[in-house]
């Protein structure tokens, strides 16, 4: 949910209400599990937000969140 939230930008609580709603599919299928571990080479499609390709791995913060590279459809 963490990862959806920011890349709609939404909160994470309507981000989990997206995944109930079942606005969020993982690599072409619809995911309700917003606990979901992504990795590198998903696509991510959001109803109404668009399609995006996760891309390689940057590096963790201090305070452990996880960096992505992000690639958008187009």
């Amino acid at each position: 949910d963490c990862f959806v939230s920011a890349l709609a930008g939404v909160s994470r609580g309507k981000a989990k209400e997206m995944f109930l709603q079942n606005l969020i599919f993982l690599n072409s299928r619809a995911e309700k599990n917003p606990e979901k571990i992504i990795s590198e080479n998903d696509i991510i499609s959001i109803r109404g937000c668009g399609r995006v390709i996760v891309g390689s791995y940057i590096k963790q913060s201090r305070k452990g969140k996880l960096q992505y590279i992000i690639k958008k459809f187009s």
